[in-house]
């Protein structure tokens, strides 16, 4: 009797072992994938979003390539992640994530562009404005001697998109109005279309000789109009960052902008920022 209880549990269990151990296998892992990706250009250093699927929450355990270059993630959820564009020639790219042994592929190719391209993708419109001043006065009994740089005698945000913007034309050329200074300042007299071109993280703008017959000239009891006759001159914009969609940039203007007559030196700077619209 003992016997077949024994041959009977032997049976039992070489029965049910199989199935045990059936239900401890590891499961395959999932594969990720990708649903879009913002932007679909941009220059090294860029942020680019990926949204898609079944990513790992765990950054490291993420590996995203554009081509062959590996990309750094920036942060990471399951169903996004923001990593930073490569350093890489101006090109088309493959961006891979690869999750757990298992790769996506994006359908469309993520173009790698020069930061200067940039600027002539789109219009810019001014999100922020910090005015700086500095001027020097000729007339008698005024000051002699140019004033420092103030950090900041002015800051404007938000400001209105039809009138605040930069439009830089492919042709060299650049549309711009800053509208948000006040009268007899930069905003109502800064509206122009000159050249531009780029050097580095450099804009020049070169301007022709002309009048600005709405200038004023500060005299003993009002402000009379005086137009300022002024020879060619070129002034500066320093690109501090751009991104696809985004742009910091310090800019100086000359006396043609600020509204004064017989002034022999006068000079604002700001510090912009900016956004693509």
């Amino acid at each position: 009797m003992k016997i077949k209880l024994f041959l009977v549990s032997a049976l039992l269990i070489a029965y049910f072992l199989p199935s045990c151990s059936s239900k401890t296998e590891t499961p395959n892992p999932v594969t990720p994938s990708i649903t879009t990706i913002t932007p679909a250009r941009d220059s090294v250093g860029g942020t680019v979003i990926i949204d898609g699927s079944n990513f790992s929450a765990v950054i490291a355990e993420n590996v995203v390539k554009f081509g062959s270059l590996s990309a750094r993630v920036i942060t990471a959820t399951v169903n996004k992640l923001a990593v930073e564009v490569p350093a890489g020639l101006p090109n088309d790219y493959i961006i891979t994530v690869t999750t757990n042994g298992q790769t996506a592929t994006w359908i469309s190719n993520f173009k790698i562009v020069l930061s200067t391209q940039l600027l002539i993708e789109g219009n810019w419109k001014y999100a922020k404005s910090v005015r700086c001043d500095t001027e020097y006065f000729a007339l008698p009994g005024t000051m002699t001697q140019p004033w420092p740089f103030m950090p900041n005698t002015g800051t404007f945000y938000n400001m209105d998109t039809t009138y605040d913007y930069l439009k830089f034309k492919s042709n060299g050329t650049l549309y711009s109005f800053q509208g948000s200074w006040g009268i007899a300042q930069a905003g109502r007299l800064y509206r122009d279309t000159v050249q531009y071109n780029v050097s580095g993280n450099s804009i020049f703008l070169s301007f022709p000789a002309g009048i600005n017959r709405e200038s004023y000239s500060p005299t003993a009891s009002s402000f009379t109009i005086e137009p300022i006759v002024y020879n060619a001159y070129q002034d500066t914009i320093a690109i501090l960052s751009l991104k696809s969609n985004s742009m910091t940039i310090k800019r100086n203007y000359h006396y043609k902008h600020y509204g004064f007559a017989r002034t022999s030196y006068v000079r604002k700077e700001s510090l912009d920022s900016l956004v693509r619209y």
